[in-house]
C-alpha cells in the first residue's frame, strides 16, 4: 500500500485505480490521511457486511438458555415485563 498526496492522485489518477484493485491506496493532504480509495469489490463486500443483522448480547443469552432448555429438563421463563416493586416494604432489621 502506498500513501498518495492530493497533487500526485490527482496527476495520477490511473495508476492509482491501478493500484486499488490491488489493495486500498491512502490519500494525504499535508502529511495527513484524509481518504483511503477501495476497489468496487472491497466496496461492495463492506455493504454486505453492514447489512447482515447483528446479533445483540441479550439474544444470544437468550439463544443459549433455549440450548440448555432443550438439552436438559430445566425451566427458566423470562417475564414479558418486569414487576413493580417499587412500593414493597423491606425489612432492614434495626427498628426496635
Amino acid at each position: 500500500m502506498k500513501n498518495w498526496s492530493v497533487s500526485e492522485a490527482k496527476a495520477r489518477l490511473s495508476e492509482l485505480l491501478g493500484k486499488v484493485r490491488r489493495a486500498p491506496q491512502v490519500i494525504e493532504n499535508r502529511g495527513e490521511e484524509i481518504a483511503v480509495v477501495i476497489s468496487i469489490a472491497e466496496y461492495e463486500r463492506l455493504r454486505e457486511r453492514d447489512q447482515e443483522p447483528v446479533e445483540t448480547p441479550m439474544q444470544k443469552w437468550l439463544a443459549h438458555v433455549e440450548v440448555l432448555k432443550a438439552g436438559r429438563d430445566l425451566s427458566f421463563d423470562v417475564p414479558d415485563r418486569r414487576v413493580d416493586d417499587a412500593h414493597r416494604q423491606v425489612d432492614f432489621g434495626d427498628d426496635d
